[in-house]
């Protein structure tokens, strides 16, 4: 048996084994839930390391890059291996359902290739359903990010001041 070993408070604990013998057995103790606990659906679901969520810094990469496609280019970006991540963009990415699908350039990043990128065109069909996908279609998270809407903030700020002045001074020469 493997022995756990941590600063923490550490407790001896009997576990039974296949042969109905008791064994003694360290475990490391947090709160009041012990890890063997755990394990059996007490209190964490184990889950693979690999979900196909993005790392945050991978997710502020493409975020720059979808921020320099022009408004009327649809984009497409998931983590297609455990290294790998994919940006797919095009103005005939349609979305059917729960599967978007068209013909685009994309743009590929593996980072575990010493960060190499790379470019070119595909036919794209991809069912969203399950996984992690960004893209600018209803129903998946945005790439946009914060920049976006500050932007829009801003307009929405500096138009406001402009009709309060033009206001202004209509009812200013009215005097």
């Amino acid at each position: 048996m493997e022995k756990i070993l941590s600063p923490e408070t550490e407790i001896e604990t009997y576990v039974q084994v296949e042969e109905m013998e008791t064994v003694p057995e360290t475990e490391s103790v947090s709160a009041s839930v012990s890890l063997e606990d755990d394990l059996n659906g007490g209190g964490i679901e184990l889950y693979a390391a690999y979900d196909g969520s993005f790392s945050s810094t991978y997710l502020e990469y493409f975020r720059g890059l979808v921020s320099k496609l022009p408004p009327s280019m649809h984009y497409l970006c998931y983590r297609d291996g455990q290294y790998s991540y994919i940006l797919y963009y095009s103005e005939s990415l349609e979305k059917n359902g729960l599967r978007i699908s068209g013909d685009a350039d994309y743009y590929r990043l593996d980072v575990r290739s010493n960060y190499a990128v790379s470019t070119g065109s595909a036919t794209v069909s991809e069912n969203i359903a399950f996984g992690m996908y960004y893209s600018d279609f209803d129903g998946c998270p945005s790439l946009m990010g914060g920049d976006y809407y500050v932007s829009l903030s801003l307009l929405y700020a500096v138009c406001t001041l402009l009709l309060f002045l033009l206001l202004f001074t209509m009812f200013r020469l009215t005097r």
